[in-house]
């Protein structure tokens, strides 16, 4: 119980800790109530204000629930100085090898009528357009099967300040290459294939693996690809059988180039992955090997991984769940929930946090490869204990 009882105290230390960076560039209002909203997020594992404050402040419930929401919706202070240190934080742990991948999301709300900016999205579980928002994620693939979240931006094409999902982009992957000296291998689906992306990153001179949609021009040797003669144009012995995730996938690649650049690209060609069509991959990584090509289609199936932290994120926190009426407000609350995220993934480096976590966890009936959902129970049950010592300091 000694252990125990210590290393709850180191959680809230190591809470502290990580807090620090960002504590230091806030005023004095938010300074004491930003870094309390995100304790509560954690502990209730819920986007509800009403129960996060909950968790943090049981006897002044409805005081401390309109304290946050102000705080969340003044207009009396900007977190672009916050966006700053959480990038320069997360830039810290990104290597030359590590993924980033680059993904839009939606946010759904087809009962919601007074939210500021309530747009137009596809909501992706119903395969339905409906109200909502648009939510972009850059998230890095880190060792150990830690996730760490970079940027989870909301927007919306009805606010004032929307341009493009290009810009969007654009922005964030910008200041991180400038943070990280142009490190990482940033993985983006079919939504990345366009001119202007290629365009981007090729001049900004970082590492892509984007897959093509099967109808863009590509010239290999002067001459243009057709995807459907692709494996016939190939000699046999440049190709490959990967035993990867529970099915035999054969790939091949060749060099291309864009018709409008010079830049030397490869293209990769998969074929049997769960009876699907060819799925084709262009890249500017430089690869000479087949075992390069193998890692860099496992990348691309990690990408697929790393999307069940939407997933995660939906069916935990009740992402959508949110009730606050102010676009602004919503901004500032899912970078909160942004930064909580990240929490979670850096006390996962501590080997003794993480096997305590792992054993008050609650149970799953099924096994869970995306091991979030069983970390975040066991912080919830540890963040229940600390409340509950504090509440007997008080009495």
């Amino acid at each position: 119980m000694n252990l125990t009882l210590k290393t709850i105290d180191n959680v809230t230390e190591k809470l502290n800790e990580y807090l620090k960076p960002y504590v230091c560039v806030m005023d004095k209002p938010r300074r004491k109530v930003l870094p309390l909203l995100m304790e509560g997020m954690l502990a209730s594992g819920s986007c509800l204000i009403a129960e996060s404050v909950r968790e943090v402040n049981p006897e002044h419930l409805e005081t401390t629930e309109r304290r946050f929401l102000r705080t969340l919706a003044s207009p009396h202070w900007d977190e672009t100085e916050l966006w700053i240190a959480h990038l320069r934080e997360t830039a810290k742990q990104i290597k030359p090898d590590t993924m980033m991948t680059l993904d839009i999301s939606d946010l759904a709300k087809p009962h919601a009528e007074k939210l500021e900016a309530l747009a137009t999205v596809r909501d992706g579980s119903k395969k339905t357009l409906t109200k909502g928002y648009w939510m972009f994620a850059m998230t890095a693939a880190l060792e150990k099967d830690r996730i760490l979240p970079i940027v989870h931006e909301v927007f919306s094409q009805e606010s004032d300040e929307f341009k493009s999902q290009n810009d969007i982009l654009f922005f964030w992957v910008k200041g991180l290459l400038h943070l990280t000296d142009k490190k990482g291998l940033y993985v983006i689906d079919r939504a990345g294939d366009g001119d202007p992306v290629f365009n981007f990153f090729l001049d900004e001179k970082a590492r892509f693996l984007i897959r093509l949609t099967g109808n863009r021009i590509l010239l290999s040797e002067g001459k243009p690809v057709i995807f459907s003669d692709i494996p016939s144009h190939l000699p046999f012995g440049l190709r490959k059988i990967l035993k990867k995730h529970h099915s035999a996938i054969t790939f091949d690649w060749q060099r291309a180039t864009l018709p409008h650049r010079t830049e030397k690209l490869t293209l990769i060609t998969v074929r049997g992955f769960q009876d699907r069509k060819p799925m084709f991959l262009l890249t500017n990584q430089p690869v000479s090997s087949r075992q390069e090509i193998a890692f860099l289609i496992d990348r691309y199936f990690k990408r697929w991984e790393i999307e069940e932290s939407f997933r995660f994120l939906k069916q935990m926190f009740r992402l959508e769940k949110f009730l606050i009426r102010g676009f602004r407000a919503i901004q500032r609350f899912y970078f909160l929930l942004c930064m909580a995220w990240g929490f979670l993934t850096s006390l996962m480096r501590f080997k003794r946090i993480r096997k305590l976590i792992e054993t008050v966890s609650f149970s799953f009936k099924r096994r869970l490869d995306f091991f979030y959902y069983r970390w975040l129970r066991g912080l919830q049950f540890l963040f229940s204990l600390i409340h509950t010592f504090r509440f007997l300091e008080v009495i």
